[in-house]
């Protein structure tokens, strides 16, 4: 039973709807619980210890403030996976992804180390800019030096921006695009990644975990996520992703 059945049951006995000992028939009557079973097996439990209508509503108000506590919870954290998915309660990758796009209203915020696809991976984010001229987003995005490569660091950016103008984004508004200029040292000592993989839509909810901006990591891959939909905590990770910003730790990208 949930938080909602358990209150409403209470308020049937403070009403006095119910007589005390409960009878089944009762329930059949009011017929709004999903487990007409599991309902009068609490109610005669409860009964049979003893209790008065006044202990039983209590009680039932206690196990409703636990239950609603866990529902909260669950609401709150939500486990995300790609790849086989052999229990029941996890979320795909792809439609999360998905969601949390079509929850912003104003903003999209995007970090990712591998972005391969975009074509079909951005597709729906750039069908919802196109769509909404008041949405923007950003996306904070490796750009790495090979091995070996002792290229001009502004030649690698242009390189990137390139490509990522033709070959990944499919629509007409571009999004502010960021790179971490650590990446591009020439000393491996110095060398950075940026690894962080999350979606952040407004401050209001975010996916975090370990796939890529790929197809595959979207579909395929073994990979695990949470989304998280506690604004305060959402609204942690944005302001320090967009301090990284400010304080141009991350540098953006012409486009």
């Amino acid at each position: 039973m949930n938080s909602r059945e358990l209150n409403f049951l209470a308020d049937l006995i403070e009403a006095q709807r119910l007589t005390w000992p409960p009878e089944a028939r009762q329930l059949r009557s009011v017929g709004v619980f999903g487990d007409q079973d599991e309902c009068w097996r609490l109610l005669a439990g409860v009964a049979g210890t003893g209790a008065s209508p006044v202990s039983a509503a209590w009680l039932l108000r206690r196990l409703a403030d636990e239950r609603g506590g866990r529902e909260a919870l669950e609401a709150a954290f939500q486990p995300v996976v790609s790849g086989p998915c052999l229990l029941p309660g996890l979320r795909n990758t792809e439609d999360v992804f998905r969601e949390v796009v079509d929850s912003a209203n104003s903003s999209i915020l995007i970090t990712g180390f591998a972005l391969h696809g975009g074509q079909t991976v951005l597709a729906h984010l750039a069908q919802r800019m196109d769509q909404h001229p008041e949405l923007t987003a950003v996306l904070c995005l490796d750009i790495s030096r090979d091995s070996g490569d002792t290229s001009d660091e502004r030649a690698i950016i242009s390189g990137f921006a390139t490509r990522f103008r033709q070959a990944e984004w499919p629509g007409r508004r571009l999004p502010r695009l960021f790179y971490d200029p650590r990446s591009l040292a020439r000393s491996s000592e110095e060398r950075s990644v940026l690894h962080a993989k999350v979606i952040v839509a407004d401050s209001s909810r975010a996916l975090i975990g370990s796939a890529n901006l790929t197809e595959a990591a979207l579909k395929r891959n073994i990979e695990i996520g949470v989304l998280i939909a506690v604004p305060a905590f959402v609204a942690l990770i944005r302001a320090h992703i967009e301090a990284l910003i400010h304080s141009h730790a991350l540098v953006q990208v012409p486009l």
